[in-house]
């Protein structure tokens, strides 16, 4: 048991430690306010990718050249690093979701291509024993079965990109020229193993260097589309004024002591009444000048054009989100990791349904609002 006097000194130094933390946290927490977080999301994107790029070059570059390997390396390690150069060029991209989409297929289309067209070769070469290049007969016979069965495949699950890249894995696997199953095993391994190398390193340069999320995007490219939603409808609604009709102003004055429904009555019928003629638009003051108005349509074109590439950028998007995966955020900035399309997880996923719903809610106002436009401009001409 311990005694009172250690157990009294014990909790003096605890709670002086306590109240040490606590005084520390204080003055972090003062200070953090006036720290300025940079947005990232301001860069360009060809900033981004350049950055990106180049580091991926210079680091397998200074892999195949600027190390002595073994000579029975040497070689082989040059031709790995020059396919992981090469596959950089292919798969960087400034979202981490796209990275993520183009890295998979490509690891997986290399992988399985590259397995098949050693597959191929072996058989053929154990089979067509009677002819000199035996092996290659055999693989390009049994390359219209890999074409018909791989192009199925994307046009039944859209995986356009997955397709293509087993058919070139294949071709370059398949089709090489071997003097023995070793060196055909030698090859596949360090094209598969330097397109691999490639596609892990763009991926990990996605998430450090001036990392882009996709959710992220979406949810300010929806934004954006709606507050050029707002700029329409003042671009529509600009140049005209809804006069108050004078019957009406009289109704409601004599209609004060009956309250709102003897008001709502009155300026119903005023209205079923009121004819929006030519005549009546131009003595009221409803619509301004011509030279205002097609100011005023210019403006509506530019906006109705603008959002819908800005909904088309969020679906573009949406799809990107699935190879995103959401981990945490901390003092504004969010945090994401490569995952993968065909399984989706995370503690947070972007919601695709309601995001779909906005979508369409946009575009159907915008329609309207276009819709709108052109009767103001029609009762205007007439």
């Amino acid at each position: 048991m311990m005694s009172p006097r250690l157990r009294n000194g014990v909790h003096k130094h605890v709670e002086r430690v306590r109240l040490w933390t606590k005084l520390k946290a204080e003055k972090i927490s003062r200070f953090a306010p006036q720290l300025k977080q940079p947005d990232l999301s301001n860069v360009p994107d060809w900033v981004r990718r350049s950055i990106r790029l180049s580091l991926c070059l210079m680091l397998f570059g200074l892999l195949s050249h600027a190390i002595n390997y073994p000579d029975g390396l040497a070689k082989e390690l040059q031709k790995s690093f020059n396919w992981a150069a090469i596959t950089c060029t292919v798969v960087t991209a400034p979202l981490i979701g796209k990275v993520s989409e183009v890295s998979t297929y490509r690891i997986i289309g290399t992988v399985s291509g590259g397995l098949w067209g050693f597959l191929m070769f072996m058989v053929g070469t154990h089979t067509l024993t009677t002819m000199e290049d035996g092996s290659g007969v055999f693989v390009a016979l049994m390359s219209p079965v890999v074409v018909i069965s791989t192009t199925y495949f994307a046009y039944k699950r859209g995986l356009d990109q997955l397709a293509r890249f087993i058919q070139l894995t294949y071709i370059l696997v398949g089709y090489g020229s071997y003097p023995n199953a070793q060196e055909a095993i030698l090859l596949a391994l360090v094209r598969i193993s330097g397109i691999v190398a490639g596609g892990v390193v763009s991926l990990i340069f996605a998430v450090l260097i001036l990392p882009r999320a996709a959710n992220i995007e979406a949810c300010r490219e929806a934004k954006r589309a709606l507050k050029m939603l707002i700029e329409l409808n003042h671009e529509v609604w600009r140049d005209t004024s809804t006069p108050v009709p004078v019957d009406l102003r009289k109704k409601k004055k004599s209609a004060g002591r009956h309250g709102n429904l003897a008001s709502l009555s009155a300026a119903s019928n005023v209205f079923s009444t009121f004819n929006p003629s030519a005549s009546n638009l131009h003595n009221s003051g409803m619509w301004s000048s011509q030279h205002g108005a097609e100011k005023s349509r210019e403006g509506a074109e530019r906006l109705y054009a603008s959002i819908y590439l800005t909904l088309q950028k969020v679906e573009e998007m949406m799809e990107q989100c699935k190879g995103e995966v959401y981990v945490h955020h901390l003092n504004g900035q969010y945090f994401f990791l490569p995952g993968l399309h065909f399984f989706q997880a995370g503690r947070w996923r972007l919601p695709q349904e309601d995001m779909k719903v906005l979508v369409a809610a946009i575009r159907r106002i915008v329609r309207l609002q276009w819709t709108l436009l052109l009767s103001f401009e029609q009762v205007r001409d007439s």
